[in-house]
């Protein structure tokens, strides 16, 4: 599945024509959410290749198609930092298929929490979309996304991290970051 807004820049019209090449060998239909002014566009160019567009959903409607999905994929043909799509996906630990732009790979570690592919290459896109779903250590990988999620990315991680970070900056913490 995709999630964001339907503009160029984020690369739709690329998973769009990789679906064209693997989508029925998948056994799996390709959902989008989000919305923009080239959706009509998008409509038409996926016409008859399996792919539904779902429109802006509320965050719990998209965690669940999250939940759901085999992967997400994040397309981009811009530089990303850190998409909210990327947390989501590791929380439902569902694995992400990224463009090598921005600082998405570092997030995915190629193979290891999802796959990586060239940026506008819809033929690489295709090949990482296949590659995540053929997977023997699929489910291996989905319980090391939402692993990511609960340590790095959680409330309590987070707020962990943050305790660090002030006790350093007064000068008050060991190597353990507990208060001296």
């Amino acid at each position: 599945m995709y999630v964001g807004r339907l503009s160029p820049e984020k690369g739709v019209s690329t998973l769009i024509e990789a679906w064209r090449i693997i989508g029925l060998s998948t056994g799996c239909k390709l959902i989008l959410i989000g919305d923009g002014d080239n959706r009509r566009e998008y409509e038409s160019l996926a016409f008859g290749l399996g792919v539904e567009f779902m429109g802006n959903k509320s965050n719990d409607v998209v965690r669940e198609e999250i939940a759901a999905s085999k992967a997400v994929v994040l397309p981009s043909e811009c530089w990303e930092g850190m998409p909210m799509t990327i947390l989501e996906s590791f929380a439902e630990g569902t694995p992400c298929v990224v463009s090598n732009l921005g600082a998405l790979p570092e997030y995915i570690r190629n193979g290891e929490l999802g796959e990586v592919f060239e940026a506008c290459n819809i033929e690489a896109c295709a090949a990482a979309i296949k590659r995540l779903l053929d997977r023997p250590d699929y489910a291996v990988m989905c319980a090391a996304a939402r692993q990511e999620a609960e340590t790095k990315y959680s409330e309590e991680a987070n707020y962990k991290r943050l305790m660090e970070i002030y006790l350093k900056a007064i000068g008050q913490s060991d190597h353990d970051g507990k208060q001296s």
